[in-house]
Formats: C-alpha cells, structure tokens, sequence
C-alpha cells in the first residue's frame, strides 16, 4: 500500500549548560585573606580583601573569584604560588565567556573602567581605578556583550606590551568604539604591563595620558 512519509521539523533548543555554583562560604572557609605573593606584586590587603583573592594553603596557589555581574562566584582560578601553573575550578562557566571583577562595575558604577590582560594587572590596577581583566589573551564576542551592557562610558585599554597585548587591543577595540569611549594607556615599552611600574604615582600619569580613540 501507499505509505506517506512525514517530515518532522523539530526546532532547534538553545541549550543553556547547567553550570556548577560556587559558595563563597566554601572559599572563606580555606583561603587566607593575605600571602607575600600578592604582597610582591605591589597589591595591598585591602584591595586583595575587596577582590576576595585569597591563598588556598593546600593547593599551594593563590585563589581569583570570577563572578557575574550579579555579584555569583562562576569560577576561581588557581595560580601557583611556585610556578606559573594555573588552572579552574571544574565543571563551572569558563572564563572564556566572562570578564575579572565585571561586579565591581555594577557596585560603583564609574564613568571610568580600565580594561587588562591578567587578573594580577587588574588587582594592581584598583588601587587607582575600577579595572577589570580579560584572564587571558582572547577577547570573544560574549566578553564584548558584557562591557558593551555594563554601566560605564569610557573604557582604558592597558593590554601588555607585546603582539599578543596589541592584537588584544585591537580587537577590544574593534568591538567597543562604538559603544563606549576608547581611550589607549600609553605604557611604555620598557614595561611589559602595568604591574611593572611599580610607582602607582608614575601609572596614574600615565592613565591620564590616555588617547582617546577615533571612531571615523
């Protein structure tokens, strides 16, 4: 006999990954608010409190919370305190999709943001301004949508000083002029970042020098 075929047309369901929380209490609980670590890096206790960087002793590594804008911890990165190993919490949001201390924005709601490469950079940096990081050299289109909504109007690019820091900048760039004013931190090249120089004095003359991006 005649069997009719029938085509089923099932739309396709954005899945949203049902990502691992992460406690704070959990964090308080293990991690030590200070290390000589951080100490070196030139960043106070108090700007390593208001951050929540913290040392975890058993791990050997110092501990950066990654949270939303909501202020919920997505994922910690661990740095050791020996080497430069570093690695993330399993099975929570990757830091791909994210951008280093993004609450801070929504808490104090600056005219004013810097933008860095690392979350050391951006810790160093508060002791000026509200700075926040990339936690790497990528800069995705889910990155850009979080700035792009956040509450500020003026971004400070302050990559480091090489290919990858100035194609990170570009980009930033590309993605960002025409929803924020872009302004670039003229590091000089004897500086590798920001954390480099080590006269906060020196860096915030620099960040007044910044020049603003053309948007034409």
């Amino acid at each position: 006999g005649y069997r009719e075929q029938l085509t089923v047309n099932i739309p396709r369901l954005h899945m949203v990954a049902d990502y691992r929380k992460l406690r704070q209490e959990s964090f308080d609980k293990r991690l030590t608010t200070y290390h000589p670590y951080i100490k070196s890096r030139g960043i106070s206790k108090e700007i390593a409190t208001e951050l929540g960087i913290g040392y975890d002793e058993a791990k050997k590594a110092m501990v950066f919370l990654w949270k939303d804008g909501s202020d919920h911890i997505r994922n910690a990165k661990y740095r050791s305190v020996n080497d430069k190993i570093f690695w993330y919490e399993e099975d929570c949001k990757p830091v791909s999709d994210m951008i280093y201390n993004l609450s801070t924005i929504y808490k104090k709601k600056p005219k004013t943001v810097v933008i860095v490469e690392s979350e050391i950079d951006a810790a160093y940096m508060t002791h000026l301004c509200t700075c926040v990081a990339l936690g790497g050299s990528s800069f995705s289109d889910e990155k850009a949508d979080l700035l792009i909504k956040a509450p500020f109007e003026n971004l400070v690019i302050a990559t480091d000083n090489d290919k990858i820091g100035l194609k990170m900048q570009k980009l930033i760039e590309s993605k960002l002029k025409y929803h924020k004013n872009v302004f670039i931190l003229p590091l000089p090249q004897k500086y590798k970042d920001v954390n480099e120089v080590t006269d906060l004095e020196e860096l915030k003359d620099y960040l007044k020098k910044s020049k603003k991006v053309k948007t034409f």
